[in-house]
């Protein structure tokens, strides 16, 4: 795999050379190099020397005993992700990090290359010797490497002719080579009168088709109000739909393969390109008038232009203004249970209990056969302290309910701000209906907008990054319960965070007592 690197070896030494001099931040405003790219120089010198700072080009080949091996030993260490992976010789932690994704999955190979390998030339060869090597490479599972170094063919040769065999339902004799050996037609059998007749018949339909898909074509661009090129632009669309060859498609319109390539190549004027850019800085809301108003406000041409020119000019190239859409009432089904966004990102609350934030996310089990259940779990936005889990099949009021009266178990007293998005048991009016019981307000995310639950959207980033992805699937529920509840325990009582004063979750809440 070819790949090209902006900075040699030698250039990225100076640079980090250059770093221990002046501080990384004017480095990276001089070069425009992120802090992190930085850092995996620094890691590759560090623990590979100079051949870590070379650019590879080529893939790396790596056992599924080694993949195993580094995975199992990383989920035993509290390295970071990063400084471990360059520590045992690979180029980066993505590379460790689909390794961990595949191990969890038990999907985790060796590396197999997509390309050919060979580059053996091709050789002459009977009916009887190709007949054998297809039977050889069925044997070998398909291996097309291995019947190129075995009998000394081209990997184009033996994938043509594995190809040829399939699509002729595993007939042999399609491995025959008859170019140039067409049967003399008084040999034809009835058979064959009728293969020839029938390829005729569809050669016309499908001249016929093109004939009158290109009228349709036509008839469409016509109603776009362009002015002009209309049969070079209905060649242009057809081929691109169809797959239909632009020499059939020039015969059709009466025009010549010369003619519309000069039209497809033809580069947009000076005229046309200020009007685009123009349509672009004013984020295209410039009509026909303003456009005109516009180029002559800022003087953009050398030569005079009224509004009927440049009207023609917009038409011919598809330059329109976005028109803003009539907006239409429409009737809110259960409105009453759809409520406003009431927390508007104000997410650092000064006392524990004023709101807690909801959501629930997909997670796998199962050894053999792949289990999914939905984990929800409830944040007190003090601290990020998790009050409670639940795991269930589906994603459904009572499940939400149930997780809602398990963190009511532990703050009785409680009556918060509730936030969650706008999901199906969250709108529902079982689940409103339990809120107000509780005489709790119900905030709700805007469709489309997860950033206005990111406590939560980031709570589960680490509960999949750190935690789940760090430990083997688990083979039965109770051991995805076990996972689950040891994940909350770690988040809450094991994990420091910076932003909570170097505490953990448990120690910040219990402040607020």
């Amino acid at each position: 795999m070819g790949r090209k690197s902006k900075y040699s070896a030698e250039e990225k030494l100076l640079i980090l050379n250059e770093v221990l001099r002046n501080g990384i931040h004017k480095v990276i405003t001089k070069y425009k190099i992120s802090q992190k790219t930085i850092r995996r120089w620094s890691l590759l010198y560090k623990y590979q020397g100079m051949p870590g700072l070379q650019t590879s080009h080529h893939n790396q080949s790596y056992s599924k005993e080694f993949k195993n091996s580094l995975v199992e030993q990383y989920q035993q260490t509290d390295e970071v992700l990063d400084l471990f992976a360059i520590k045992h010789g690979l180029r980066s932690q993505r590379q460790l990090e689909q390794w961990i994704i595949r191990y969890n999955e038990s999907n985790l190979k060796a590396y197999t290359p997509r390309k050919r390998d060979s580059k053996m030339s091709g050789r002459k060869t009977g009916f009887e010797e190709r007949l054998t090597i297809i039977e050889e490479l069925i044997k070998h599972d398909v291996n097309y490497n291995w019947a190129v170094e075995k009998y000394h063919i081209s990997y184009q040769q033996v994938y043509g002719w594995y190809q040829k065999y399939r699509k002729s339902g595993n007939d042999p004799e399609s491995l025959r080579d008859r170019r140039g050996k067409a049967k003399p037609e008084e040999k034809w059998t009835e058979v064959d009168r009728l293969k020839a007749e029938n390829r005729l018949l569809r050669a016309q339909l499908e001249k016929q088709e093109m004939e009158i898909a290109f009228a349709k074509k036509l008839t469409e661009i016509r109603n776009r109000e362009v002015e002009k090129f209309f049969k070079q632009q209905a060649i242009k669309e057809l081929n691109q739909e169809n797959g239909w060859s632009i020499s059939q498609l020039c015969k059709i319109a009466d025009s010549s393969r010369d003619g519309y390539y000069k039209w497809l190549n033809r580069k947009p004027s000076r005229y046309h390109n200020e009007q685009a850019e123009l349509e672009e800085e004013h984020n295209w809301t410039l009509g026909y008038l303003a456009m005109t108003t516009q180029l002559s406000f800022e003087n953009r041409l050398n030569f005079t232009a009224g509004l009927k020119r440049i009207t023609n000019c917009m038409r011919k190239h598809g330059i329109r203004a976005n028109i803003r859409k009539k907006k239409r009432n429409r009737i809110q089904r259960h409105e009453e249970y759809i409520n406003d966004n009431l927390l508007q990102g104000q997410f650092d609350r000064k006392t524990k209990n004023e709101v807690w934030v909801t959501d629930t996310t997909e997670v796998a089990y199962g050894e053999h056969t792949l289990h999914k259940v939905r984990v929800h779990v409830i944040l007190d936005l003090y601290g990020r302290y998790a009050l409670s889990y639940n795991i269930s099949d589906t994603e459904t009021s009572s499940a939400v309910i149930e997780t809602f009266n398990r963190a009511f178990t532990v703050e009785p007293d409680a009556q918060p701000m509730i936030h969650t998005d706008r999901g199906s048991a969250y709108c529902s009016s079982m689940f409103n209906d339990y809120l107000v019981s509780k005489n709790c307000i119900h905030s709700m995310s805007h469709p489309g907008h997860p950033w206005e639950n990111s406590p939560i959207e980031r709570w589960w980033n680490d509960f999949k990054l750190i935690w789940i992805n760090k430990h083997p699937r688990p083979k039965t529920l109770a051991e995805l319960e076990q996972l689950v509840k040891g994940a909350i325990e770690y988040f809450n009582t094991k994990r420091a965070y910076t932003s909570k004063n170097g505490l953990t979750a448990e120690q910040f809440r219990n402040q607020a007592a």
